[in-house]
Formats: C-alpha cells, structure tokens, sequence
C-alpha cells in the first residue's frame, strides 16, 4: 500500500492553534499517514513546543535557508513515505483529506496530487474579493476544474507528491519561497513545471475532493473598511511585525563568474533587492552569455582578463566605493532577506568578515549528489572561507588574495586574517544555498585545485601548512567512515577518488614548485 508522509512547515507560535489542529487533523483522519512532519524554519522556540505537547509528531529544524523552501526541503529529507503531503500551517484538512489524495496515485502516471483550499475568512467574506481571485488569499478559486484532471500546478497549502520523483527533482528551489514580510512565492508553481519537465508522461493532478480549509488572517485594515491584497494573504511567511532591517546602502556585493549564466538569474535574483549600494560581477573571459546577462539583470560588468578567481574577487573589492564588501560566488543563492541579516549580525558582533553559513545541494545525479552530501557532513562546512562572506573592505584590500592559488585562497587568507588578530567567522544564523554542478568533470576540477592549494600554503606558511597535507586523507577516512555507519555505501567511490585527486593535485604543485626552483 503506498504510504504517505504529512509535512506542515511552520515559523512561528502565533500560529500555534493552526498547526496543532492541523497535525491533529491529518494524524486521525480515515487514512493515517507513516507520519506527521512539522518541519520549523529557524524556530528553537516553536520546535521545543512542537517536542514537548506533539509528541506523537516529528519536529525537524530547517537548518538550511531561511524561508518556507527551505523548511519544506527539511521536511522532505525526513520523510519516509512514498508520497509527501504539505500542509500550510493555517490549513486543517478534511477527515478523508489523506484517503482521497492517496486514492489518486494509484494511476502510475501522477507524480503530483492536489486539491481544494477552501478560503476561511474571520468575518464576512470581503465584498471586493471576486471567488475568482482566491489565489491571492493562497486558496483555490473559480475557475479551477470541478472534477479530477490535470493542472499546470497545484496550491501550495494542499498539495503532494511522489518523494521519489520530488527528490529526483532536487525539491523546492530557495530564493522564491516567502521569507519574512515580502510577498515572494511561487517556489510550487516553479517545482511543478520542473516536474513536468523531468517527466513529460506524468502527471499534475487536481481533485476538488481533497480537500482543506485555509484560514484568511487579516494584518491590517486600510480605510476602515478595505482590507488589502497583501494583508489578505494567508501564506504570509512573515517576520514578526517590528523586526528591523539594517540598511544596506554601505555594502557592495562582488560576484565572480565564468561560464555561469545558468546560476546568474538565481545568484542575482534576491540582490538585485536586497537594498546594497551595488553588485559588481566580475566576469572571467566567459565563453557564454555571463557578461551580458550580469548586466541585463542589473550588475556592473568587470573583467578580470584570465587571471583568475583570487584576481576577480581583489579586483571587485577595489572597484567598490563602500565601506563593507559581500564576496559572493555565483553558485550561492542567498534569499532575498538573508543579506540584511548577515549584515545585522557582522555589525553587532563586531567582525572584520563573517561568513553566511552553508548548505549545500546539488543533483539529481551522483555527482552532484555526493558533492552536496560531502559539504553537508564534513567539518569544512564550519570553517570561514570567501563563498557568501562580508568584509570590511579596507581590511580586505589590506591583506587580498594571493592570486597564485587556483582553490585555497580562503584557507591562505584565514590564517594571515587570524595572525593580525581579525575577528572572523560563520554564523550559525543566516544560512545561504551553495550549489554543485553535477559532472565528474567538475567534481574532477575542485579535488585537483583544492590539491594545488594545500600544495601552495608549504610557500607562505612553511613547516606550520605541512599538517594540511594530511587534510584530505583524514577527510576522506572520516567520510567513508560515517558512509558505512549510516548504511550510505554509495558514497565510497567519491570518497576514494576524493583522496586521489587532491593527492594527485598536491604532487603536480609540488612537483612544479620543484622545477621552478631548478631553474
């Protein structure tokens, strides 16, 4: 019998009655699930609550990027059903909800099952809100089919798919989903057509049958009378009203690019609005439309004429008329919020750089896959480096970028950071998507540059940077290690060429520096 896992994400306690009827809902009805997932974005608080008066529920922390995408990628590397379910955390289903929606994968075509959300408004129906316009308020709306048939996308408070076509699909993008106050979505809209695309045979299914009711919340009331759109919203993935926001009007973002014009629109996407003074991207003689997209999207184009990344990155910093720099790389997405909240924390501690924490995705193939899983579980996922990091920028042109390094730079500027007695670090806060290209190729390209930069640390630090040859030996033991110990052996194979590749890019820098000291 295929079974079902019930994710509700949620952010706040506000919400507290909502979910735990929600919960409670989808737990009793006539179908019960494998489980019920409440998966918390950023919520200590919320999640201990969750524990402690749910404990037939499985509380999860989303610990990658903040937002509703986020927290639904928690929920959905927890789940162990056949089929995943979301709820919004303001939906209460109806008591066969699960028994109908599970009804309809019995057609091996559907990949996707959603249904009605009914709107529950706390007073009369507003008189302006045709039903037609339902989907603004996140519930479903005239116009829809009556009966089952398929759709381009299903309503994000009631909707399911096949986990295995969802992880295949690598699950919801972040950067579109809501995050705070602003009214971004869609991230559902965007994941069905992806599915579409994997899988031109499958199918998106709407039946009215499966059904929810979704609570309107008003946040504000203008005229009296006239309750806005956006106050309407029920699927506001809202900060707390009152949270401040450090203006950004004294930070550049640097972003060095070669051949990324497929990362750009999602790189600048949440920039272009994050309110900093500029981004620059600095482009590396791109053999594709890097350049050109940079500038359509709203970026001042540099070139750094091949001399590589630590180049690109100096030269950015030296082209920014402000005070704090953001080093970003192209394949980070940070959401639209994040940047101001890194900011507010590098401010508040008083740091010279502070680095967004990581988390890393890549797939849907092995290589992409295992890259991902390597950077999730390894220690180097805590270590301050130049992928998502602020500076003071004088600080930064001061002691730069050693241009010789091909990978590894970070590590060479962390240490001559650390022995000027800069205050550096990663937060454990502001947590950003780092993505992996999913070629052998491209996993072959970072073990022999991060080899090349272990190898050049010996010029600058000398006997004390010899215990980092040691580093992708133990890294690789450590990873196979906790491969086997979580019944994960397919991660082997990565791990052993992990450690050959980089010893192989150790020995050829090493063998260079020997022939460049002959002669």
């Amino acid at each position: 019998m295929t079974t079902a896992s019930v994710v509700i994400c949620a952010y706040t306690e506000a919400r507290w009655d909502s979910l735990a009827a929600g919960a409670r809902a989808a737990a009793e009805g006539t179908l019960a699930p494998l489980e019920v997932i409440v998966a918390c974005d950023h919520a200590p608080e919320l999640e201990a609550r969750v524990r402690a008066e749910l404990p037939w529920v499985v509380a999860v922390a989303n610990d990658g990027p903040r937002g509703l995408s986020g927290a639904r990628n928690a929920g959905l590397a927890r789940a162990r059903g056949d089929v995943v379910a979301f709820l919004d955390d303001d939906a209460l289903p109806s008591r066969d909800w699960l028994e109908r929606l599970i009804a309809a994968y019995r057609d091996p075509r559907v990949v996707g099952v959603g249904g009605t959300a009914r709107p529950v408004f706390p007073g009369e129906r507003p008189a302006f809100l045709a039903p037609e316009f339902d989907w603004v308020v996140g519930c479903t709306y005239r116009g829809l089919p009556d009966e089952p048939g398929p759709v381009r996308n299903l309503i994000g408070a009631n909707m399911s798919f096949r986990r295995a076509a969802l992880t295949r699909a690598g699950g919801f993008v972040n950067g579109i989903g809501r995050i705070g106050t602003r009214p971004v979505g869609c991230e559902e809209t965007e994941l069905c057509i992806r599915l579409a695309h994997l899988d031109p045979r499958g199918v998106i299914l709407f039946d009215p049958s499966v059904a929810v009711d979704h609570f309107v919340r008003h946040r504000g009331i203008q005229g009296g009378t006239r309750v806005s759109m956006e106050a309407l919203s029920v699927q506001s993935w809202e900060e707390p009203e009152g949270t401040p926001e450090p203006a950004l009007a004294d930070l550049t973002v640097v972003i060095p690019a070669r051949n990324a014009e497929h990362m750009l629109d999602h790189c600048l996407g949440a920039l272009r609005k994050s309110g900093a003074a500029e981004v620059i991207v600095v482009d590396g003689q791109s053999g594709d439309e890097t350049a050109r997209l940079a500038r359509a999207l709203g970026a001042r184009v540099l070139s750094d004429e091949g001399r590589g990344l630590p180049a690109a990155r100096a030269i950015g910093a030296r082209a920014a008329k402000t005070k704090y720099v953001a080093l970003v790389d192209a394949d980070v997405v940070i959401p639209e919020a994040a940047l101001a909240e890194l900011f507010a924390e590098f401010q508040a501690g008083g740091y010279t750089a502070l680095q967004a924490g990581l988390h890393s995705v890549g797939g849907p193939g092995y290589w992409g896959r295992a890259l991902a899983y390597h950077h999730r579980t390894g220690r180097s996922k805590n270590w301050f480096g130049v992928v998502a990091t602020i500076f003071e920028r004088h600080t930064l042109l001061e002691h730069g970028f050693d241009t010789r390094f091909l990978s590894g730079e970070d590590i060479d500027l962390r240490w001559r950071l650390k022995r000027a007695g800069a205050k550096i670090g990663v937060s454990k806060r502001t947590i950003v998507e780092h993505r992996f290209d999913d070629t052998f190729a491209f996993a072959l390209g970072q073990w022999l540059a991060d080899g090349h930069g272990l190898a050049r640390m010996l010029d600058g630090h000398g006997s004390r940077a010899k215990v980092l040859l040691g580093l992708p030996l133990a890294a690789g033991i450590r990873g196979a290690l906790m491969a086997i110990l979580r019944a994960q052996p397919q991660w082997l194979p990565y791990y052993a060429l992990f450690v050959i590749f980089n010893y192989v890019g150790i020995a050829a820098e090493l063998f260079a520096r020997r022939g460049v000291h002959k002669t």
